[in-house]
């Protein structure tokens, strides 16, 4: 498995092809590495970036939960 963290464009780059063209070398460097699952972690507030995976063919299959402490 491949799993990306924190995968960001620059808003002023956004929607000019070159989070496709990143997306889609990582899809081919997880195959190149035998790898049979790709996963990343994307922040819920990120609604555009996820109807992005979804139109990259990925679905969503977890919700991750988080919480400070000791402060």
């Amino acid at each position: 498995m491949l799993e990306i963290e924190d995968l960001v464009s620059a808003a002023e780059s956004r929607s000019q092809g070159h989070g496709g063209m990143l997306f889609d070398w990582l899809v081919r460097r997880a195959e190149a590495e035998g790898c049979d699952h790709l996963r990343l972690v994307s922040r819920v507030t990120r609604t555009e970036a996820h109807a992005f995976y979804r139109r990259k063919g990925m679905e969503a299959e977890a919700y991750y939960f988080s919480m400070l402490v000791g402060r």
